[in-house]
């Protein structure tokens, strides 16, 4: 399991019903932003969040962060 944080930088997509979402994010120590999938109940661009999952190669879309769990990081 990995742990990241960083900063939302927009949602891609999210399903009302199930609450999956695809976002890009900004983490820290990287120089790209990243497409991070999983069951986001509430997120925004702008808001930063640690991250627990696991990496991941789609064929089509490259390397995601899959999430299994998340909080809100408040400074």
């Amino acid at each position: 399991m990995v742990e990241l944080k960083g900063r939302v930088e927009r949602i891609t997509s999210h399903n009302e019903e199930t609450s999956y979402t695809v976002a890009k994010m900004k983490f820290y120590g990287y120089d790209d932003l990243i497409t991070v999938l999983g069951n986001f109940l509430s997120i925004n661009p702008g808001e930063e969040l640690k991250l627990h999952g696991n990496w991941r190669t789609h064929p089509k879309y490259g390397k995601q962060f899959k999430v299994d769990s998340y909080e809100s990081i408040t400074c």
